[in-house]
């Protein structure tokens, strides 16, 4: 059915009991919308359907992809089914605390240049997680793995980067916000276009805010709203050294590399940046 006011994205990989927990958060929020989940599952080794459709959300659409496409091009494709006017793209180790949806919905509806939004995230202790952050260089990549991270130099780089010079307690727009969770206004993607599907995993959302802003859609981070994040960095394995032997450290390097020779060789087209 169509004139849905929002439209929730979660691609799978590999990750059924977060998937079913995520899904089991969402259920009471949307309860009460004109809402539409869509999962995409990109060829996890055991399928999930079977599990989740027990779970009893109304409107809950389910695509199994044969391959893993990344998670760009699932987004993309969970985009093109969607009818919201809202959408919210989801990881499935994201759990959604009552009422956030409704603030979010809110504040874009009162904002009408803000394009992409993204909610306060915590760890599963409450900690925060600071998910709205200034664009990084490979600099910042690196000293964020590495034992360099703990001098006072790295901390006060690492400070700037997440945005602690900035006072997070309110709504404000940030150059980008993590993927793990974010709204986007429909009528905003339809200008801007859908994420980038060169970018496999890492980096898709630093790219789409980046063109946001450069479309004259505003970013902000919205802790009104708050979500668990029941973060894994798979990428990350304590060290760099270590790191080195991960695949998913290799994507990532990888992602950063294309964006940045993205933005260096398309300069005339996104133009720079006030942050």
């Amino acid at each position: 059915m169509g004139n849905k006011i929002l439209s929730v994205i979660i691609v799978n990989f590999n990750q059924e009991n977060f998937l079913f927990n995520n899904l089991c958060s969402l259920r009471g929020e949307v309860s009460h919308l004109r809402s539409e989940v869509i999962v995409i599952d990109n060829n996890s080794k055991v399928c999930p359907w079977e599990r989740i459709k027990s779970i009893g959300i109304q409107d809950l659409k389910f695509i199994a992809n044969k391959k893993n496409l990344g998670l760009s091009k699932a987004v993309n494709q969970g985009i093109k089914l969607s009818s919201g006017k809202y959408i919210l793209i989801l990881n499935p180790d994201i759990q959604v605390k009552k009422g956030a949806l409704e603030k979010m919905i809110g504040f874009l509806e009162g904002n009408p240049r803000v394009g992409l939004i993204g909610p306060k995230l915590v760890y599963a202790d409450e900690s925060i997680q600071y998910s709205a952050r200034r664009y990084p260089c490979f600099l910042d990549l690196f000293l964020n793995r590495s034992v360099f991270k703990k001098t006072k130099w790295a901390q006060n780089r690492l400070n700037r980067y997440f945005l602690k010079d900035k006072d997070l307690t309110k709504p404000c727009p940030v150059p980008w916000v993590l993927g793990a969770a974010l709204m986007v206004r429909k009528e905003a993607i339809k200008e801007v276009g859908l994420m980038d599907e060169r970018f496999f995993l890492y980096f898709e959302d630093v790219d789409w805010a980046y063109r946001f802003w450069q479309k004259g859609w505003e970013v902000w981070y919205f802790p009104y709203a708050e979500m668990v994040h029941f973060y894994q960095r798979l990428s990350d394995k304590g060290s760099i050294i270590l790191s080195l032997f991960s695949p998913l450290f290799w994507i990532h390097l990888s992602s950063a590399f294309k964006f940045y020779c993205k933005v260096f060789f398309k300069r005339k087209k996104y133009g720079k940046t006030n942050f």
